[in-house]
């Protein structure tokens, strides 16, 4: 079979592609009432390099995907700078409203089942079995981890460009004219476009590969090999250029995190078990979460295994028997095991839990699943042509279109329950405790929420559930430490932060709390101490900078408190707090023109600070501008009436 033609034109494309559009919007349109939910207020309403409009897209090309230290987060093993740049486009259109945010996901969704069946209609040379595939895509629910969390389009975009770059290599293959190079440049820059939007795409190679040995037949001979190689070298370059390009940002990527062959075989065991679970996941899509895990197989009796073993078995008799028979099948199964190969554990996603579980999770299963749809829509076509001949003629376009219909409108059902578990932080992480109540990920963050909302009692229990699961949870040590010091238990938490630093003596919010709280008793030094680790490890954030400044300036020494302020000005998520600090070092050093200059900058970043309001005023009564200070004073009061002291100021000074 190939691409080349099409046996018969389309009776109904435009009614196809109509159809798709308006599902995806139909049970994805709860999502628009949806808020932020978990990182994506780290990486959106919280990021100040969001706001920053396009001067911030050099910075989101040199960094990782959670590289946002002034946050508290030092990066990671992901670089995905097409997801940061959208959020900027989306700022730019909506703000910080999250239904807009939600709306593009939607969209990208719609785009991404449109383009699966224009070109899964090609291959299949099947109208109405690309269709069924289509729709089967669009509503499972399985995909509503990608579409109905704001965070999930870094598979949206990769499959938009990988798509898109098959396309224009499957006209590069097709065209003879002057446009056929064009087509191969234009499948190259869709290629990198991929890849800068989630790692997954290092397959479409493989997968251009397997596009020639099943479809264009252009590997038949080693002349036709050596002729198709050339069209595989842009391909290559690309790949190569990422790695290189990764290399240098990322600082450290992820190992097989493997000792020996026995931990070797017991991953190859767990990987075998995943893909049957993962599979089970499509056929039946219910108790869905966004993360689950696998224990790691040990004994080749686990039912898992089993289960996992006979299916990749029969898997590749189907491949073996398809060859001869229809290569196009032979495509659509080995889409699936190419293209999920990046998220099967070969490379642990979290090399922390590599020991003793893999970890899985719905959104891996986004671009794979096309090859199994596409799988199922040729199924149900055939078997739709064989009732025809065996039932009769009216039969033939409807034949197994009433239960298809059913399982489709259950699918949509689903999904629209399952985007609504995306609500809000609660409801989602609720939710997945439901299905998970092991995962201690989801106990921290249930905690804080409860916290949030200043039920301490409840979070206290969840954090301390998450250490019962996982002795050396730093969070957990740090979340309980948290609210240990919301409720004034110093010494409590003081030891609880330095249980976490035992454990992980980078940990950045353990040591920027621990020395908050050490200089807040005066121990300026231990907290000094702290503070210095932090700003050589984590140069970008800001937070530290200005603590260590704050307490080189209670020392008195102002050269270095002022360069640790300038510093964190740098990335500051709130100069004018930082402002405001270098306002009362120029104060304490009676410059007071510098000063009150400081404390206007900090009132301009923010109007709302009294602190930066009472400062001035301070320094205008001691420049002898006693009206101009009652004003800063009074403005202060109104924005906070209980400071103390101040309201009798005033009246003192009314009444000169």
């Amino acid at each position: 079979m190939s691409l080349m033609t099409m046996k018969k034109r389309s009776t109904f494309p435009i009614a196809s592609y109509l159809a798709l559009f308006i599902l995806v919007i139909l049970i994805y349109l709860n999502a628009l009432q949806n808020d932020f939910v978990w990182d994506d207020n780290i990486l959106i309403a919280d990021n100040p390099l969001v706001k920053d409009g396009w001067r911030a897209v050099p910075t989101f090309f040199a960094q990782s995907h959670f590289d946002v230290e002034n946050q508290g987060m030092s990066g990671s093993y992901h670089y995905r700078p097409i997801i940061s740049v959208s959020w900027l486009l989306d700022y730019f259109m909506w703000g910080l409203r999250p239904g807009g945010f939600h709306l593009t996901n939607i969209l990208l969704h719609s785009v991404n089942v449109i383009l699966f069946f224009y070109f899964f209609r090609l291959l299949l040379q099947d109208e109405r079995g690309a269709l069924w595939a289509s729709l089967l895509f669009a509503s499972s629910p399985v995909h509503t981890n990608v579409v109905s969390y704001i965070m999930g389009r870094t598979d949206l975009f990769a499959t938009l460009f990988f798509l898109g770059s098959l396309l224009l290599y499957d006209s590069f293959s097709r065209r003879i004219d002057r446009w056929r190079l064009g087509c191969l440049a234009g499948s190259t820059f869709f290629f990198a476009l991929a890849l800068l939007s989630k790692e997954i795409a290092v397959t479409l190679p493989a997968i251009v590969i397997l596009y020639d040995l099943c479809i264009t037949g252009r590997l038949k001979t080693g002349k036709a090999l050596w002729k198709a190689g050339s069209a595989y070298a842009p391909f290559i370059l690309i790949l190569a250029g990422y790695f290189l390009l990764r290399r240098l940002i990322i600082e450290h990527e992820i190992g097989f995190a493997v000792s020996s062959l026995s931990d070797a075989l017991v991953r190859a065991a767990t990987i075998l078990a995943s893909i049957g679970l993962y599979w089970k996941l499509l056929l039946f899509p219910v108790g869905l979460s966004y993360e689950r895990s696998i224990e790691v197989i040990r004994s080749v009796s686990s039912p898992a295994f089993l289960g996992g073993l006979a299916l990749v078995c029969a898997c590749i008799v189907l491949l073996v028997r398809w060859w001869n028979r229809d290569r196009t099948l032979v495509f659509c199964l080995g889409w699936f095991f190419v293209t999920f190969l990046p998220a099967s554990n070969i490379l642990p996603v979290f090399p922390s839990l590599a020991a003793t579980h893999l970890y899985m999770a719905e959104h891996f299963l986004y671009l794979p699943s096309m090859g199994l749809f596409a799988l199922a829509g040729v199924f149900i076509s055939t078997l739709s042509t064989r009732m025809y001949d065996q039932f009769g003629g009216r039969w033939k376009p409807y034949a197994l279109g009433a239960p298809v219909f059913v399982v489709i409108l259950l699918l949509s059902v689903l999904t629209v329950r399952r985007t609504g578990d995306w609500r809000d932080e609660e409801t989602f992480f609720k939710q997945s405790l439901a299905v998970n109540p092991a995962s201690v990920r989801m106990l921290n963050n249930l905690g804080i929420v409860y916290i949030q909302q200043n039920r301490y009692e409840e979070a206290l229990k969840l954090f301390e559930a998450a250490l019962d699961i996982q002795p050396d949870s730093v969070i957990s040590y740090n979340n309980i430490a948290a609210v240990y010091q919301d409720f004034g238990l110093w010494n409590e938490a003081v030891g609880l932060y330095r249980t976490a630093i035992s454990l992980d003596a980078t940990n950045l919010t353990a040591r920027f709390e621990l020395g908050k709280l050490l200089a807040e008793a005066g121990r300026l030094e231990e907290a000094k101490e702290h503070f210095s680790f932090l700003t050589e490890r984590y140069p970008a954030f800001s937070p530290a900078h200005h603590e260590l400044g704050r307490i080189l300036m209670a020392e008195g020494h102002y050269p270095g408190a002022l360069a640790e302020f300038e510093e964190a000005l740098k990335n500051s998520p709130s100069p004018g707090v930082v402002l405001n600090s270098i306002g009362i070092l120029y104060a304490r050093q009676d410059k007071l023109e510098q000063a009150a200059a400081y404390f206007r900058r900090a009132l301009k970043a923010n109007p709302q600070s009294y602190n930066a309001l009472v400062n001035l005023g301070n320094v205008c009564l001691v420049r002898g501008l006693e009206d101009e200070a009652v004003r800063h004073y009074e403005r202060a009061l109104s924005i906070r009436s209980d400071l103390p002291g101040l309201r009798e100021r005033v009246v003192q000074l009314r009444a000169k």
